[in-house]
């Protein structure tokens, strides 16, 4: 296996895609999936998708049901031949979704892939911690697991802004996804 995609999805995805090409990951090895269609429009890579057809600001929780409304979308990781890297940030309604929804349709179809996801931050409030530790329990019970889970509390040191501890989050989660890409040979 010599092939790689990273598969950014939700808000903190689209955020992970400028820290990915920032560092200079390959532009053609990134695909983005949000439900928000200005993001999706002014976010500057190739492989970009909307999911679902309501426009505005993240209108509706990603299900199995419109994953399964939107299957033509995903094709791009139907690839029995690649290495698929999914990244998020937990605890929304988009990348939560979207990333338990699609690692899902790939254990389906058998395919290889690993999941980098970050963890919010106590700030973040409680109901976005349950949603994502739910999620990440999801994800830990899928058979063949490779979950990378990144608390963001972690990366928290005194005197930093909410603006620079999310920069410093992005840039870690590039940092993971490039170790990954070299264990497994990709990069």
């Amino acid at each position: 296996m010599n092939e790689y995609k990273i598969i950014a999805l939700g808000g903190s995805g689209g955020q992970i895609c400028k820290a990915l090409l920032s560092q200079g990951v390959n532009v053609d090895k990134i695909s983005y999936f949000h439900t928000d269609q200005m993001i999706v429009k002014y976010l500057d890579i190739k492989d970009k998708f909307l999911v679902g057809e309501e426009t505005g600001l993240c209108r509706h929780e990603v299900t199995k049901e419109l994953v399964d409304k939107h299957c033509d979308l995903f094709e791009c990781a139907t690839d029995p031949d690649v290495l698929y890297i999914l990244t998020c940030g937990l605890g929304g309604r988009t990348g939560t979704g979207l990333i338990v929804n699609l690692s899902k349709l790939l254990v389906k179809k058998n395919r290889k892939f690993v999941i980098v996801v970050t963890i919010p931050c106590r700030m973040e409030g409680i109901r976005k911690m349950e949603v994502a530790l739910s999620a990440l329990s999801e994800l830990v019970s899928l058979p063949d697991k490779n979950v990378i889970p990144l608390p963001i509390d972690d990366m928290i040191t005194p005197g930093l802004s909410m603006f620079e501890l999310f920069d410093r989050v992005d840039r870690h989660v590039v940092v993971v996804i490039k170790g990954i890409l070299m264990k497994f040979e990709v990069y």
